[in-house]
């Protein structure tokens, strides 16, 4: 059975003498995995289309529900060179794509996670902000996978609280009620709590504008994004019972 699909790269893996074993997540049917036969070799017909980050139409050749079909070709439709090309830039579009990898089950479509993936990796081919544009990320794809952090109310009883003490193994914010001088927890400012919902619930295009400063706080913004980094870190650890390998490379892993 042939079939087509869009597909962008987010891992490889070398399979004997010149193959590769290709994981791509696709438009309409989320991540998949292919075996490119010769691939590796210097007159292979796929070029670069096999490279991280790139965005290609793909076809894939295989019974149905083999587990690793044929790739027999691959047409570049963006190639996202620029992330290859700066380690910054590498180094951010490794992390969301190991984001990708981990969290997406196989063979599930999700087209809102794909136009975001393929929006922010294009954004970061120029963009000065890898960092927001990372925390973004982080956000909206909790939200749309399903494990977005309770940071409304507390996570036990709902109650609306003026607490900001986060706890990564309860997945949000606990009242100092239910908290029961538990340990482990993230204290967090106000600010933060808002540039949270703000970044979430913010067009896409908007986002390079975002201020997390106040004017009676100027510095506040640097510390607004730390603890969102550290936030989002503890949290997908916890949800992935890990670390990500991409987060060693990144300047604000925690």
């Amino acid at each position: 059975m042939l079939f087509r699909t869009q597909g962008i790269v987010i891992k490889t893996f070398e399979y004997g003498e010149a193959d590769l074993i290709i994981t791509f997540f696709t438009i309409d049917k989320g991540k998949i995995k292919g075996i490119a036969k010769g691939c590796r070799k210097t007159k292979s017909r796929f070029g670069s289309s096999l490279e991280p980050f790139t965005h290609s139409r793909i076809s894939l050749y295989g019974k149905e529900n083999i587990s690793l079909p044929k790739v027999t070709q691959s047409d570049i439709l963006h190639s996202h060179r620029r992330l290859r090309e700066n380690l910054s830039r590498l180094a951010y579009g490794s992390h969301i794509s190991e984001i990708v990898y981990e969290i997406c089950p196989e063979g599930e479509e999700n087209k809102e996670v794909f136009h975001l993936f393929s929006y922010i990796l294009t954004a970061m081919e120029t963009a000065m902000d890898l960092e927001l544009l990372s925390i973004t990320f982080y956000i909206r794809f909790l939200g749309l996978m399903g494990y977005q952090p309770k940071l409304d109310n507390c996570v036990r009883c709902n109650k609306e609280d003026r607490g900001l003490n986060f706890y990564p193994n309860h997945g949000g914010l606990l009242c100092e009620g239910c908290s029961s001088n538990e340990e482990g927890y993230l204290s967090l400012i106000p600010e933060t709590k808002k540039a949270y919902y703000r970044i979430l619930t913010c067009p896409l295009h908007r986002i390079p504008d975002l201020k997390f400063y106040t004017e009676a706080d100027p510095g506040s913004d640097l510390r607004v994004r730390d603890e969102l980094k550290t936030l989002l870190s503890l949290h997908l650890s916890h949800i992935l019972g890990k670390k990500l390998k991409s987060t060693n490379s990144l300047i604000w892993a925690t």
